[in-house]
């Protein structure tokens, strides 16, 4: 009955568009993180509230741009370029000045997990979605300016979705096609990082690539941006939520 159960679990977490990824997340200690702090340490936001002045974020516009919550079920927060001049739009950070926490270390494992849509439009915007040091001009001229930093990204405006990890300014990419925006489409973007041997890339819940080199050695914190291709339009990224955890040790 018990591997029944376990069975079941995996598959709701993998079926669930809105839940996260049950393949990415299997291994993680998340309910003994919960009920010990001698575990790890985690963190999640379902986006059902948010205050822009406040300290757990600092959001920050390229010339123009907003970040605010939506009117929607479950809490979602958007992120708009406001603009349809190239390279402008909004950089979203935990943190302030500092802030970076989550760091890949020899002994533990590090994951990561968003749920989120891109509209206006999916195929000309700049995006980035994941965890790096605190730089809040990610991307301000179109390409990655931070020197450490695991996630996804989208420069091409064709909405190709690529996946890179940089460590100290050395910059590892993963080969494998990793997906591309669908306009107003959900998608769940993650990553487990495993002891500094591997960095394993999912996309709605299936595994995509697994890099062998990249591994900041500097704490980061969940960073999203979105920024205008250049279009007409003002992409808006839509974050349902984000989750974040860490061993202190071998998991």
């Amino acid at each position: 009955m018990a591997t029944i159960s376990n069975v079941y679990t995996q598959y709701v977490g993998e079926s669930d568009g809105r839940g996260e990824s049950g393949l990415l997340w299997k291994k993680c200690p998340w309910a003994d993180i919960q009920d010990s702090l001698s575990r790890g340490y985690a963190f999640q936001d379902d986006f059902l509230a948010f205050n822009p002045t406040g300290t757990v974020y600092t959001s920050t516009s390229a010339t123009t741009g907003t970040t605010a919550l939506d009117d929607a079920a479950g809490g979602v927060l958007l992120l708009d370029c406001g603009s349809g001049t190239e390279h402008q739009g909004e950089t979203l950070q935990m943190g302030t000045t500092v802030g970076e926490c989550w760091v890949t270390s020899t002994t533990n494992d590090l994951w990561f997990e968003t749920r989120v849509k891109v509209v206006d439009s999916a195929t000309d915007c700049q995006l980035f979605a994941g965890l790096s040091e605190i730089d809040t001009t990610l991307l301000a001229s179109g390409a990655n300016t931070s020197a450490n930093h695991i996630g996804f990204e989208s420069l091409t405006d064709d909405g190709v979705l690529t996946f890179h990890a940089e460590v100290a300014g050395a910059r590892t990419s993963a080969t494998a096609t990793i997906g591309t925006l669908v306009e107003d489409t959900w998608v769940r973007l993650g990553f487990h990082v495993s002891k500094r041997n591997k960095i394993q890339v999912y996309v709605d819940g299936v595994l995509k690539d697994t890099l062998t080199a990249g591994f900041p050695l500097v704490e980061m914190t969940p960073s999203f941006v979105m920024q205008s291709g250049g279009g007409a339009t003002d992409p808006i990224l839509h974050i349902d939520w984000f989750r974040v955890a860490a061993t202190l040790s071998a998991s």
